[in-house]
């Protein structure tokens, strides 16, 4: 089995973990800190989560933005516990991106 050390980023007031084991994730440094959890690039698939405050997935969600996919990876991360979840879409998103703005930006002649 191969072990992880952590690769761990500090400066004043600041904790940033890159690499992590799951089961191994620091502590918050003190009881008002707020743990940011960023996962990208996922493609419709699931894959484990640590636990966090706040869950920032930046793109990728899906392989073609199909509207199956998009249900699919949806319903898997609206059931983790994260107490706040942000979303973006990105390339592999972009059907759903684009109907976005057709519904809601549409040029008025």
């Amino acid at each position: 089995m191969t072990t992880i050390t952590p690769a761990i980023l500090t400066g004043i007031g600041e904790c940033v973990q890159l690499d992590y084991v799951p089961e191994n994730l620091l502590p918050p440094p003190s009881a008002g800190w707020t743990r940011f959890i960023c996962i990208s690039d996922t493609h419709s698939r699931s894959c484990t989560v640590p636990d966090g405050d706040v869950l920032l997935h930046s793109g990728d969600l899906t392989n073609t933005g199909s509207y199956l996919e998009l249900k699919s990876t949806m319903d898997w991360l609206t059931s983790l516990p994260h107490k706040h979840k942000m979303f973006a879409c990105f390339m592999h998103d972009a059907t759903v991106a684009y109907s976005h703005s057709l519904q809601n930006y549409r040029r008025k002649s």
